[in-house]
């Protein structure tokens, strides 16, 4: 799987790099091609707020700089498949960070740079991670006409509680909303994380929870996550609890 991850931090010396790299590639693709089919994976780091149990590379930006980041992530994805020499993608995976904050032009764009370096494959699947709030729930229908065809539903917990005590912005109610707006868009192509197994927290609820994220779902993949990793934060904080 090739990743293009493009970081908020100095976009005139990105600029200028991509420009420079995509000139020299364009000079060096003349072999075979090395690689047919391939995966992509397209990173989006913004979120707006940090949650207590994520260590993934994320930031909170101070200010809209979406035109910038919709220019570097065609860029780098052009320069990614110029050097891989890659005739074919499979699927591609828009996570993050929160890549529902973006907006579905910035996935149009990418999804047409690649169209021009390379074929998709007749059952490509595109998935977009969604944080299912009201706004990424007002989002799903422009994802959807802008290429999308599955989503990837954060849901974490169907139990309020559990989302409060991991710094979730959405509750139980407006994650289910979520999945039934994803469902209707593209019926067999929803999946949600799950997480179980939470400190302070007993084996039924979260039984419970994944049997309710289930029935939601219904013949779409679920996904369910144990959080081994959590940020220290959140740790430090179950531990002054007990």
């Amino acid at each position: 799987m090739f990743r293009s991850t493009c970081f908020p931090v100095h976009f005139r010396v990105l600029r200028r790099f991509f420009s420079e790299v995509r000139t020299d590639v364009r000079h060096c693709v003349s072999k075979p091609d090395l690689t047919q089919e391939a995966s992509l994976y397209v990173h989006w780091p913004y979120c707006l707020r940090r949650c207590s149990y994520c260590n993934f590379n994320k930031y909170i930006p101070k200010e809209n700089k979406d035109n910038i980041m919709t220019e570097c992530l065609q860029r780098e994805t052009e320069t990614l498949l110029l050097l891989s020499q890659v005739s074919c993608i499979t699927s591609v995976f828009f996570g993050g960070g929160t890549p529902s904050l973006a907006d579905p032009s910035t996935v149009s764009a990418v999804l047409e740079t690649i169209s021009k370096q390379a074929s998709f494959s007749d059952q490509a699947e595109i998935t977009l991670e969604v944080n299912p709030t009201p706004a990424g729930k007002m989002k799903l229908e422009g994802f959807h006409l802008a290429g999308v065809n599955r989503f990837s539903i954060g849901v974490q917990s169907l139990r309020d509680e559990d989302l409060r005590s991991l710094g979730r912005d959405h509750s139980s109610r407006e994650a289910l909303q979520t999945i039934k707006e994803a469902r209707r868009l593209c019926p067999g192509r929803v999946s949600v994380d799950v997480m179980f197994g939470l400190p302070n927290s007993q084996l039924n609820p979260g039984k419970n929870s994944c049997r309710s994220s289930l029935l939601c779902v219904m013949t779409t993949s679920l996904c369910i996550s144990s959080p081994l990793r959590e940020a220290h934060s959140f740790l430090n904080k179950c531990k002054v609890e007990e």
